[in-house]
Parts: structure tokens; C-alpha cells; sequence
């Protein structure tokens, strides 16, 4: 009855100490996770980035208007419709 009454105990602490291995591995993982993940992107982050999009377009949008005039000086035709669509520019 002693060694039945020791193994169990034994049995008891080998499943106490599996238990404890398990929670600090899960407490480890969600710690890794904490710091491993990119932090979520703010409202003001996002309007930034929208604005610098926009931007970028505009800026594209400015070089290509100058493209034009290229154009336009090569073909007559072109430029007489630029300046009617377009009487300040």
C-alpha cells in the first residue's frame, strides 16, 4: 500500500510540474506575441499616409502637365485645343 500510495504521488508531481511547463510556455507565447506584432495603425497615421498618397498623385499630376506643352508646341493642332479648353493655362 506504501508503494501504491508513493506512485501516486509521484504521479501527482510529474502532472503538477507538466502543468506548470504548459502555462509558462503559454505566458512565453503570448509575451512573444506582444512584441512580435506591428502595433495598430492610429487615425492621424492613417490620414497622414492618405494625405502623402495624395500628394504623390498631385506632384504626378503637375509632371505630366508639363509633358504636355511638349506635346502641344510638336502639334499645333494640340496646342490650339489646349488653349481653348483651357484659356488662362
Amino acid at each position: 500500500m506504501e508503494i501504491e500510495t508513493a506512485l501516486a504521488g509521484k504521479r501527482v508531481e510529474d502532472a503538477e510540474i507538466a502543468i506548470k511547463q504548459v502555462q509558462d510556455d503559454m505566458r512565453n507565447a503570448e509575451k512573444a506575441e506582444l512584441t512580435t506584432t506591428k502595433p495598430e495603425t492610429t487615425f492621424e497615421e492613417m490620414l497622414n499616409t492618405i494625405g502623402d498618397s495624395l500628394s504623390n498623385l498631385a506632384t504626378s499630376d503637375d509632371e505630366n502637365d508639363g509633358e504636355d506643352v511638349d506635346d502641344d508646341e510638336e502639334d499645333p493642332g494640340r496646342a490650339n485645343l489646349a488653349k481653348m479648353t483651357n484659356p488662362g493655362g
